[in-house]
């Protein structure tokens, strides 16, 4: 699941999957040998959060506590409540 979770915030920071191949089988290559490259421009944050998701031996991996605990998510948070009071100032200013 760990994993799976570092695929998912690849894809929601980038808008791609980390893993790309033109035949199934290079990408199966590919993903056993996490070959992949994190565009430069993600937060250098974000990137150890990914690196340390996508380790290849899953006891490498870094565990819940420590996803929670890096620096990269109380930003995320922040700018999820951000938006969140965006939505919410633009639902309020509909009702008037």
């Amino acid at each position: 699941y760990i994993w799976a979770m570092g695929v998912l915030l690849f894809f929601m920071v980038t808008g791609t999957m980390p893993f790309r191949a033109d035949t199934i089988n290079k990408l199966r290559r590919c993903i056993l040998e996490g070959t992949y490259s994190i565009p430069t421009w993600v937060s250098a944050q974000c990137q150890r959060l990914i690196r340390g998701i996508l380790r290849q031996e899953p006891a490498e991996r870094c565990a819940l506590d420590q996803m929670l605990g890096c620096e990269w998510v109380p930003l995320l948070i922040a700018v999820e409540n951000a938006f969140h009071g965006l939505s919410m100032a633009q639902e309020w200013s509909g009702l008037w």
